[in-house]
């Protein structure tokens, strides 16, 4: 490997000083369009690692909450249980099934009280693939921690109930439903989780339908749909 360096020395500090102040200047006064871009950018390269390394899954299930769903006892149990609910016949969907170990605020500073080990950092970044998963992710079927949900809805990213079809007395609100008022949350794996998730669809990645095939991503997406209509009526 060879390195080209530059030894002209007539360069001018002042010219250089001057450059950055003007792209510093230019990041102040446009932050909202350089964060959008910069996201944009992680995105891709989300989507573009996933698709060079994932399994032809076909169903896409998230559980983002304080529980750690990944132990052996919660994880393998919630795919059967998803997989035996969204069969057909003897058919069933290969479960692709996401964790992200999220503490709210509230668990938090009790943890801190109580002297319970608690990562803040680990924390933050957990929220921040969160709304990478929200806005990028395949992940469309979604467990979430009731306080998560109630800080995420007002960002118009879950399906309401009624587009589904769905009327239900486990409904929380338009658009979630508390898994363990419905039959699939009497599982042992997902009757493992806390009793205040909450199950919703997400609504179709716009950043998929950029940056993936559009008919493959529709048809993926309509999947979900059917899916998560099935975790609901299962009995």
């Amino acid at each position: 490997m060879s390195f080209i360096k530059n030894n002209n020395n007539d360069s001018d500090p002042g010219e250089k000083a001057t450059f950055r102040e003007l792209v510093l200047t230019l990041i102040k006064e446009h932050k909202i369009a350089c964060f959008i871009v910069a996201f944009l950018v992680i995105a891709a390269v989300i989507l573009t690692v996933q698709s060079l390394k994932k399994t032809e899954y076909e169903m896409y299930l998230m559980y983002c909450g304080p529980t750690y769903a990944a132990s052996a006892d919660i994880y393998g149990k919630v795919i059967e249980e998803a997989a035996e609910a969204c069969a057909e016949g003897d058919d069933r969907p290969v479960v692709a099934f996401s964790t992200i170990v999220y503490v709210p605020d509230e668990l938090a500073e009790y943890y801190q009280q109580e002297g319970i080990e608690y990562n803040g950092a680990y924390n933050a970044e957990a929220l921040q693939n969160f709304d990478y998963a929200l806005v990028a992710g395949e992940y469309c079927v979604l467990l979430l921690d009731r306080s998560l949900y109630e800080d995420t809805k007002d960002l118009g990213v879950f399906v309401p109930l009624s587009d589904l079809g769905i009327e239900s007395e486990a409904a929380y609100d338009e658009c979630a439903l508390e898994l363990s008022k419905l039959p699939i949350g009497s599982r042992p794996g997902f009757k493992a989780l806390p009793a205040d998730t909450v199950l919703v669809l997400r609504e179709k990645s716009f950043i998929q339908s950029v940056f993936v095939n559009k008919k493959k991503t529709n048809e993926r997406y309509e999947t979900q749909r059917e899916y998560f209509i099935s975790l609901v009526n299962s009995r």
